[in-house]
């Protein structure tokens, strides 16, 4: 649902102000949603790919189709979830510290 063009402002505007009163505090938040996203991707990732390797395991047990067919597809969507998290984790790292290098340029 999208905000109201004056919801966007009143929004904007408390956003300016808590970085105006306390910007480290505001400089955490933002990182912090955004590293606990990709930490959260990565480790349900994580589980969901060992849940396919144990039902391609049950599969090679029993040999039932279902079982094996689940497990692949469990073990495909988790291990896409897991690159597409270390993927964000690694260009967010470059690009920070990309920035935290540059220098400003010479006033003239």
């Amino acid at each position: 649902m999208a905000l109201s063009e004056r919801e966007q402002q009143v929004f904007e505007r408390l956003e300016r102000q808590l970085h105006e009163h306390d910007p480290g505090f505001a400089l955490r938040l933002g990182r912090t949603s955004e590293w606990f996203d990709r930490r959260r991707r990565l480790i349900l990732g994580a589980l969901g790919v060992v849940a396919g390797l144990a039902l391609l395991l049950a599969f090679c047990l029993t040999t039932v189709v279902a079982l094996g067919v689940c497990g692949f597809l469990v073990l495909a969507v988790s291990l896409d979830r897991c690159w597409s998290a270390m993927g964000s984790l690694v260009l967010s790292t470059v690009a920070r510290r990309r920035s935290a290098t540059r220098t400003p340029p010479p006033s003239a």
